[in-house]
């Protein structure tokens, strides 16, 4: 068949759309965080896997042990983020709201943009599992609310409930969510438009109901409370956000690609070299007894990130003949496509040099983030 005899409602699910899911790391696969602490999580920007947080309101007592978990989703062999209530929220306080968010830039948005130049309309879809703690008050099924903020312009928010049947049983979950003659979304690398999971909130959207974004709403009037009792378990994985008014299947693309596309926001520079741990031969500024060392990013940032070191502690400056340095401050100096890492150290005679890391493997990071 000609590909000009295909139209919208030859596309099925079962046809192959090559990028056609606006949102990255749906699929929970790239997770340069794992190493970090993550109990006691559920503060706003909070950091989950790759491309995800969380998003408070007020001071959302709830809290949570985060996880990436494997052989989840309704395949049975996903990896998947698992939210455990550590901390329960019975009595929602005015104001206060938690959800799992999605930022999603400009330029990425442009596929939902409809002929008049603002939102078009698209399919949000999800693999979903909930199994309730032992003081929980919830009874299946449960309703539990997904949606979309967008913060160009008047910024606009739609939500809507989706029914979890069964306990413990992974399920497909979608909603449409129709254009909005309003909701406007710019074309350039700012954050245009933001996915919402919501686990609780005071303030209720309008279900199903396009609304003007001057509250923060996460859940609609009929969503349960998902965090009502410690043990209460959320997970979710395959998340897909897509143009059109058809749920189709969850586009699986390289794993290479995910992380190319996550590495743009964040980008965890490990330093495990076992054999010499050597990872910088710096240049030398006698005048400020300081080394600078030069680092190129994997692949071109969103923006000029903002760098930060695990633990200075773990940085040694070997000073040609001269003796270890230990270093005193790092500091950063970015771009988006590199960085010059500046090493203070004591003062005195410097030479030739070169930095190495002192302690086990994962002792030493660095962080260069340009999220949103």
């Amino acid at each position: 068949m000609a590909v000009s005899k295909v139209g919208p409602t030859g596309l099925t699910s079962a046809v192959g759309q090559l990028g056609k899911n606006v949102v990255e790391n749906g699929a929970m696969q790239i997770d340069q965080r794992s190493g970090d602490t993550r109990t006691g999580k559920g503060a706003n920007a909070d950091y989950l896997c790759d491309r995800w947080k969380f998003i408070t309101r007020s001071s959302a007592p709830c809290r949570f042990t985060y996880s990436v978990e494997a052989s989840g989703g309704v395949n049975g062999v996903s990896y998947w983020s698992k939210f455990l209530v550590t901390t329960a929220d019975t009595t929602i306080a005015s104001g206060d709201a938690s959800s799992m968010a999605h930022p999603i830039v400009g330029h990425d948005a442009q596929a939902l943009i409809g002929s008049n130049g603002k939102f078009g309309g698209g399919v949000l879809s999800a693999d979903v599992f909930f199994t309730k703690g032992g003081g929980s008050s919830l009874s299946f099924p449960i309703k539990a609310c997904m949606g979309i903020k967008t913060l160009d312009g008047t910024a606009r928010q739609f939500h809507e409930d989706v029914t979890i049947t069964t306990e413990s049983t992974w399920q497909r979950v979608s909603i449409y969510i129709p254009a909005d003659g309003t909701a406007q979304i710019d074309n350039n690398a700012a954050e245009a438009a933001r996915l919402h999971f919501g686990f609780m909130s005071n303030q209720k959207a309008t279900d199903a109901t396009w609304e003007n974004n001057d509250i923060d709403h996460y859940t609609t009037s009929s969503t349960d409370n998902l965090v009502d009792a410690t043990d209460n378990v959320f997970g979710i994985t395959n998340i897909q956000f897509e143009p059109g008014g058809v749920a189709t299947d969850f586009e699986h693309e390289p794993v290479s690609v995910t992380l190319a596309k996550c590495l743009r926001y964040f980008w965890r520079w490990k330093i495990q070299d076992a054999n010499s741990q050597l990872f910088a031969a710096p240049t030398m500024n006698s005048t400020t007894n300081a080394f600078f060392g030069p680092v190129n990013m994997p692949v071109e940032m969103r923006a000029a990130p903002t760098g930060s070191i695990s633990d200075v502690g773990h940085v040694v400056v070997a000073d040609g003949g001269n003796g270890n340095r230990a270093v005193s401050n790092v500091a950063f100096h970015p771009n988006k496509n590199a960085a010059t890492i500046h090493f203070t150290v004591a003062s005195g005679t410097l030479g030739g040099a070169y930095a190495y890391r002192d302690g086990p493997a994962d002792a030493l990071f660095f962080d260069f983030t340009a999220e949103l």
